[in-house]
């Protein structure tokens, strides 16, 4: 497209995405969610409580941590609060209203 390469997708036989050119994606065995991604030496890791909503993201290049998050639940339900060490640096912050990376849409 408009002169770049193109990237192949590839599909599990029930049509969720597992690869986009040489990323790999990896589902859970039972829902089909996000478990993580890999491209070359660069990874990354997501864990789910019983509930389906995010616990963990866990991103790393070789043995090199990237990043680490986990994801609490809001006082209000419909908050998710992350606690962060990006590039060893603590962060927390709160994600008001509908948590887009519980949404079941997106992984």
């Amino acid at each position: 497209m408009n002169g770049g390469s193109a990237v192949d997708f590839g599909y599990e036989a029930d049509g969720l995405l597992v690869s986009a050119g040489d990323m790999a994606l990896t589902r859970g065995a039972q829902n089909g969610r996000l478990t993580g991604s890999t491209l070359n030496t660069v990874n990354d890791r997501w864990n789910y409580t019983g509930f389906g909503a995010v616990q963990s993201h866990v991103s790393a290049a070789g043995a090199s941590a990237l990043d680490a998050m986990s994801f609490k639940p809001g006082g209000g339900g419909d908050e998710a609060v992350p606690d962060a060490v990006v590039a060893g640096i603590p962060i927390r912050s709160v994600l008001k209203g509908p948590c887009p990376l519980n949404d079941r849409s997106i992984g």
